[in-house]
């Protein structure tokens, strides 16, 4: 259930004019594309993991619904529950947002104040520009004409000039009644042992960093010439601002991408775009300059390796992802590090190699952005990148060289999530490395069985997940599987019925989907290969107790069976009957007599189809 909303300040009129100023479908694609369906636009549910689309925002009447978690409500709602803030935080974004003044006076000087946080680092964002276009940014200006990147660009992202002064922004905040304890919170200064504060970003091209709301979070520092200290300089982690979490360019790549804003648009029912891939390189500048080509899906890290929460963002927004790195030892295996990352989200990853050593900042000043676009579109499936890399260290034309290219590859398709893929490159390697896809298929399930649990925030691995309640549906979903572990033939059946999201059951749901991938290979629904299907995952001890378990009656099989699918067939037409109902509801408030009397025969119709669940 959706939580509480927070209660809001009753008769306060800028509550109604902040509301009506949002437009919430913006507000939304801001963290998640949607695509329009008729009179309202769906996409992927930015509150839990989804992969078919449940997720409605309806634009007449300003209010969201999700249909799988339940959460929905007006923009305030939806900052709540994304930004994870109170109503009247809530409310300050959205103002700031839309330009209307709430309160006037000096921020807060808490450090743990967002607001005050979000103001300081707008002053600096003004302040790094106004210095960038001033006398003294003549030397950062001339390193962005040297480096090829127009005024213009550094306009559209915002770039500016940290004075060389130990506190050139500090100063200027203090004229404007800013308190130096939100300048600090916001990591804009930093104090020293004798409790003094001074400027974190001094004499440095500034990169600002964005929200997908277009804020500031924190910056990038680039020193102009050889000096003491790092190349590059980062905010530190704070509130708003986390490398691991945030991807360089991302604001503006993501509108190129949104089916609603003109981009590659996904062909199918919402989520992640098909056609432009999103493209990941290394520097600010190799950002830049492709955008300034007019190569707008590239986005970059911040210093860090790719994380997973990197990969979930990803995924929002692209299904396939390619990696971009240099061609030198350090660029390669920095793509393999974010080769096994990227797998675990199921994304399709793809390598590119920047020829020449360059990177690709220097490549698209010396052959431009359309040859840059053809370096992304030939990019090359992670696995045969890291065959040709393999093939160049052993030697296949003998046993124990294949045996150890296999382990190899073995360990980057075992981060691959989808069971499906796992089976293709499976056989892939067997038919690579001339050796037996069964001995392979072991040797991957033995992988998969050892991989290390995933590490909760508390530092320690969680612990086994423990087996889903099972209601009334559950049991229904369980008993149909289980006759397909004794009769595979029975699975068409199953399988005409009913997709993997219409489980309630989550193991159910994988147990079907390993099922499933099997018969699209081709294969036997049997206990072997099942159970290898589901390495790795906790669904697999429910199979094995099945195994091990008396059968059932071959006589009663048909009987079980029946009886299980008529249980999901009237489950399924009870939760469309709820959806036809809020449609029904919905074409009532919008006066669409025409969508009103479609849902309202739909309605009935299934309606009589589930009035007898539960006898």
């Amino acid at each position: 259930m959706s939580p509480i909303p927070s209660p809001r300040p009753a008769g306060d009129d800028v509550v109604v004019r902040v509301k009506a100023a949002t437009d919430l479908v913006a507000l939304v694609e801001a963290h998640v594309p949607l695509r329009r369906r008729g009179r309202h636009f769906e996409g992927l549910c930015p509150f839990h993991e989804e992969r078919t689309p449940s997720f409605k925002v309806h634009p007449e009447e300003q209010f969201f619904k999700c249909f799988g978690c339940g959460k929905g409500g007006d923009c305030y709602s939806f900052i709540e529950e994304i930004e994870r803030v109170s109503f009247r935080e809530a409310l300050e974004l959205l103002a700031e947002r839309a330009g209307i003044p709430l309160r006037s006076g000096p921020i807060g000087s808490s450090r743990d104040d967002r607001t005050g946080i979000r103001e300081a680092l707008r002053f600096a964002l003004d302040r790094f520009r106004s210095n960038l276009a001033s006398p003294r940014g003549r030397e950062a200006r001339a390193y962005l004409e040297g480096r090829g990147i127009a005024p213009a660009s550094a306009e559209e992202f915002g770039l500016g000039y940290a004075a060389p002064g130990w506190d050139d922004l500090l100063g200027a905040a203090r004229g404007k009644g800013l308190p130096p304890e939100a300048l600090e919170a916001a990591g804009l200064v930093v104090r020293n042992e004798e409790g003094r504060l001074y400027d974190r970003f001094r004499d440095r091209l500034i990169f600002p960093i964005l929200d997908g709301l277009e804020r500031p979070v924190g910056f990038g520092g680039r020193v102009l010439r050889d000096a003491e200290g790092p190349k590059y300089l980062n905010s530190p982690e704070s509130p708003l601002f986390g490398k691991g979490r945030l991807l360089y360019g991302l604001e503006r790549a993501r509108k190129f991408l949104s089916p609603t804003g003109g981009g590659g648009g996904r062909g199918g029912a919402g989520g992640a775009p098909e056609g432009k891939p999103l493209a990941v390189v290394e520097g600010y500048t190799d950002v830049l300059l492709p955008h300034q080509e007019g190569v707008r899906n590239v986005v970059a890290t911040l210093g860090t390796a790719l994380t997973p929460d990197h990969a979930r963002l990803l995924r929002r927004y692209a299904e396939t992802v390619v990696l971009v790195f240099d061609s030198d030892e350090a660029g390669a295996r920095a793509s393999e590090r974010g080769v096994e990352v990227l797998l675990a989200e199921d994304l399709d990853v793809r390598v590119a190699v920047v020829p020449e050593g360059k990177d690709p900042c220097d490549f698209v000043r010396a052959r431009g952005g359309a040859a840059f676009a053809d370096l992304l579109a030939g990019a090359v499936d992670f696995f045969d990148h890291a065959l040709a890399r393999i093939e160049a260290r052993e030697d296949l034309s003998t046993s124990p060289g294949r045996v150890r290219a296999a382990d190899l590859l073995l360990g980057l398709v075992s981060r691959v999530s989808s069971p499906v893929r796992r089976g293709e490159y499976l056989k892939r390697i067997a038919s690579r490395l001339l050796l037996a896809e069964s001995d392979l298929g072991r040797r991957l399930g033995d992988l998969l069985e050892r991989a290390p649990r995933p590490i909760a925030r508390s530092g320690r691995p969680e612990p086994p997940p423990a087996e889903p309640p099972r209601g009334a549906q559950a049991r229904a979903e369980e008993d149909s599987l289980h006759c397909c572990v004794q009769d595979p033939g029975a699975f068409a059946a199953v399988r005409a019925l009913v997709a993997a999201d219409d489980f309630m059951d989550p193991w159910n749901a994988e147990i079907f989907r390993a099922m499933a991938a099997l018969e699209e290979r081709g294969e036997e629904i049997e206990a072997g290969p099942l159970l290898l299907g589901l390495a790795g995952h906790p669904a697999r001890s429910r199979v094995a107790g099945w195994l091990a378990a008396p059968p059932f009656d071959l006589g009663r099989l048909p009987e079980v069976l029946h009886g299980s699918l008529e249980y999901l067939r009237r489950a399924r037409a009870s939760r469309e009957a709820e959806r036809f109902a809020e449609l029904f509801r919905r074409a009532r408030i919008a006066s669409d007599p025409v969508a009103e009397k479609g849902a309202l025969e739909a309605l009935h119709a299934r309606l009589r189809e589930a009035k007898t669940i539960g006898r």
